[in-house]
C-alpha cells in the first residue's frame, strides 16, 4: 500500500494534481464564394486548444480543381481562385495539433464562380475587327 505524508489520499491528490492534455479543436471557418482570379483566404483562426497550448496548423485540399496554397502550416493561407467555366466547389480540410494530440479534421468549401465577360467587352472587340477589315480592304 502506498504511503502518503498526510495519510489521506484525497489530500495528496489535491496537493499534486496531474495534467491531462485535451484534444485541440480545429475550425476551418465558414464556407465562401469567390470569383475566378480573386485571392481567397482560408480562416483557421477559430481553432483552439482547451489547455491553451500553441497550435500547429495543417491545411490540405481534399477536392476540386487543384490550387496552390501560400502555405499549408499557418492559420490563414491564401490561394488564387482558379479559372472555371461553371461554378466549381473546392474543398479544404484543416487539422490542428498541440504537439501531443491532433484534432479531428474540419472542412470548408469555397465555391468558385466564373468571371462573366461583359457584353460591352465582346461588342468592343467586334467593332475593332470590323474597322480593321474595312480599313484593310
Amino acid at each position: 500500500m502506498a504511503q502518503t505524508t498526510t495519510g489521506n489520499l484525497a489530500n495528496e491528490t489535491a496537493k499534486f494534481p496531474y495534467y491531462i492534455n485535451q484534444v485541440p479543436i480545429s475550425n476551418a471557418g465558414s464556407d465562401q464564394t469567390a470569383k475566378a482570379g480573386n485571392i481567397v483566404t482560408l480562416n483557421g483562426g477559430g481553432s483552439r486548444d482547451p489547455d491553451g497550448d500553441k497550435l500547429n496548423y495543417y491545411w490540405m485540399q481534399t477536392a476540386g480543381k487543384n490550387v496552390a496554397l501560400s502555405a499549408n502550416r499557418i492559420s490563414n493561407p491564401t490561394f488564387t481562385a482558379p479559372s472555371v467555366t461553371t461554378p466549381t466547389v473546392l474543398k479544404f480540410g484543416l487539422i490542428v495539433d498541440d504537439g501531443k494530440l491532433s484534432s479531428h479534421q474540419s472542412a470548408v468549401n469555397v465555391m468558385v464562380q466564373p468571371r462573366k465577360t461583359s457584353y460591352f467587352s465582346h461588342s468592343h472587340k467586334v467593332v475593332h475587327l470590323l474597322y480593321f477589315f474595312a480599313v484593310n480592304q
